[in-house]
Order: structure tokens, then C-alpha cells, then sequence
């Protein structure tokens, strides 16, 4: 889903280039939070790849918007769509909370019954 960006859904003001409450230099949100209809995702790094993993909830079965929440507070709007047993993960550009930017990326994810996302490999990528 390439080119997932502002169609993503997620409301202004949340993401990398959010201003205002809530919203720290990298666009941080507080964890647990994202608006109606949006699938929150959070990461236990500072980044995705492949080994890393997050959490959430119960992801829906149809391609949807989604927040990605990591760990040093930035955040990354993106979508998520099913990929047979797996997920797919588009994920916008965006910077981390020092500063880094990060290229847009598609990531292939396992949803484990506890909730854990386990990133398996980068899509299209090296």
C-alpha cells in the first residue's frame, strides 16, 4: 500500500508533524491513545525491523489505518491490511524522537495470540 500517507486517516495533529498537546517534538502521543477507528500499535523500540516486535490489540481483518507508538514516545501514522496469515504494515515516513528521519516502509508482521506483533521481514526493502 504504497503511498498510504495522508489517506491514512489519522486526524491532523497527530503524527511526525504534530503540534500541540500530546504532540512532543516527534509527534509523540501517550501511549494507549489514538483516535476512533485508528489501530494502535505499540512498538518496544525506537524503530522496526526485522526481530523487533510491538503490541496491540485486536487488529482489524480489512485494511485500516493504524499508529504506530514507539518507544522513545514519536509516532508514525501508517496502514495495516491482512497478508494471508500475516499482516502488512505500511508505515509513512517519519522521524524519531531525536530527530532521525526514517524513509516510508512496508513491513510483513505475525499477530500472535497474545497480541504480540513479531516483525518478520521488510517488504521490498534490503
Amino acid at each position: 500500500m504504497p503511498g498510504a500517507g495522508p489517506a491514512s486517516a489519522v486526524p491532523a495533529g497527530v503524527g511526525p508533524d504534530a503540534a500541540g498537546p500530546g504532540a512532543g517534538p516527534a509527534g509523540a502521543v501517550p501511549a494507549g491513545v489514538a483516535p476512533a477507528g485508528v489501530a494502535l500499535i505499540e512498538a518496544t523500540n525506537t524503530h522496526l525491523y526485522p526481530g523487533a516486535w510491538g503490541r496491540a490489540g485486536a487488529l482489524p481483518q480489512v485494511p485500516a489505518p493504524c499508529l504506530v507508538v514507539f518507544a522513545d514516545g514519536a509516532c508514525a501514522a501508517g496502514r495495516i491490511a491482512p497478508l494471508g496469515a500475516e499482516v502488512r504494515l505500511d508505515l509513512d515516513a517519519h522521524r524519531t524522537a531525536r530527530g532521525r528521519t526514517i524513509a516510508a516502509r512496508a513491513w510483513r508482521i505475525a499477530q500472535a495470540a497474545d497480541g504480540t506483533l513479531p516483525v518478520l521481514a521488510r517488504i521490498g526493502g534490503e
